[in-house]
């Protein structure tokens, strides 16, 4: 969900103004349903859909052609739904997700919880899916001087760039996604927790990962290697296998 503010930080909460267009969206697809922003309770006594705020997450700074430079914020919520029986509470959510999959500024993610995450907030574990929504804000146009030299032009070769996900105990971690950040790319991991994209530049060296498994994340800065080294080797040990 692409929100892009404008002049609002003064007065107002940036992620506010995305959940309230997120909330808008949600009673449109059920009307008369209740929408929170807090967590899931098994003590609730009324239908309603849970859009839980679970992460801040690190996006790429991004220029449009033609308008200021923008920074942008990834917004990743916990999306679960609470009724008067598991056939209507089901109904709700399967018509939630499906709607979410069609809407062109969304993100589904279907990895779920951890069993930790259910334990940490007191309740049985439920179906849910993460919705993940973009927030960004519009920076002031840079001064750019004028080019006084003559525009040298370079042809840069792009080289594949290949890496391999491991877990604890050196697991292959499979069916994660695994999100380059320049050039904006994104590649999901096979059953022996490979992954590969097939054409990246080789400057700059260092390249930014922003890899998603099982309901976790974590950011990776890994070194492009140069020719045809053997593939990158990633730990992804903050999850569970």
């Amino acid at each position: 969900m692409q929100v892009l503010a404008r002049g609002r930080r003064g007065d107002r909460d940036l992620i506010e103004d995305v959940d309230e267009r997120l909330q808008e969206w949600a009673r449109t697809i059920l009307p008369g349903v209740e929408i929170r922003f807090t967590p899931p309770d098994d003590t609730e006594a009324v239908p309603a859909i849970h859009c839980y705020l679970l992460d801040l997450l690190p996006d790429a700074s991004s220029t449009a052609a033609g308008r200021a430079p923008l920074l942008q914020l990834g917004l990743r919520y916990l999306v679960t739904a609470h009724g008067d029986s598991p056939r209507e509470t089901h109904k709700a959510l399967g018509t939630l997700v499906f709607a979410a999959m069609e809407h062109p500024d969304f993100r589904v993610e279907l990895d779920p919880p951890a069993a930790g995450f259910w334990s940490a907030l007191g309740i049985v574990p439920r179906p849910a899916f993460m919705l993940r929504a973009s927030l960004r804000l519009q920076r002031p146009e840079p001064k750019v001087g004028r080019v006084k030299k003559r525009v040298e032009v370079r042809h840069a070769e792009v080289t594949p760039l290949v890496g391999l996900l491991l877990g604890p105990g050196d697991l292959p971690v499979c069916d994660a996604r695994v999100e380059l950040e320049s050039p904006r790319s994104t590649a999901f991991t096979d059953s022996q927790g490979f992954f590969r994209f097939a054409a990246v530049p080789p400057e700059p060296r260092e390249k930014r990962l922003q890899i998603g498994a099982k309901g976790y994340q974590q950011a990776f800065t890994v070194e492009h290697p140069a020719g045809n080294s053997k593939p990158l080797v990633i730990h992804f040990e903050t999850m569970e296998i």
